[in-house]
């Protein structure tokens, strides 16, 4: 059908990534080798309404990613954005798991934590 990728946003779609409901549709992204991009950190969305909107931050943690990478290790994961306040969990995971990567759009580098550019320098910087 022209799909290239999936892109998930566990916060606003109130999962966490682990969940054993979402394996079906992480088994078709496998199978037809696509990638699958996760929203990973604070959320923009809700920021500053009453109860944050009711979106759950916590969903975004990307050590939730674990999980997934290793039940899916052929499955490219990229974790979408400068995870902040857990850039060190995905820091953690991008080295420990050779299939998931940090893409550092959303974030003026001038806003990136130092542990983030020394990886991106050195690490992860293939």
């Amino acid at each position: 059908f022209g799909i290239k990728g999936f892109k998930f946003h566990p916060t606003v779609q109130a999962y966490h990534p682990y969940d054993k409901m979402a394996w079906p549709i992480y088994e078709v992204i496998a199978e037809y080798g696509m990638p699958a991009i996760f929203h990973t950190g604070h959320s923009g969305i809700g920021s500053g309404m009453r109860c944050g909107g009711g979106l759950r931050l916590e969903y975004s943690n990307p050590m939730h990613l674990d999980d997934v990478a290793i039940d899916f290790p052929d499955m490219q994961i990229v974790m979408a954005h400068p995870s902040f306040p857990w850039q060190d969990e995905a820091l953690s995971v991008a080295t420990h798991k050779p299939n998931v990567w940090i893409d550092l759009s959303g974030w003026s580098p001038k806003y990136f934590p130092k542990q983030l550019v020394q990886y991106a320098n050195t690490l992860l910087k293939d």
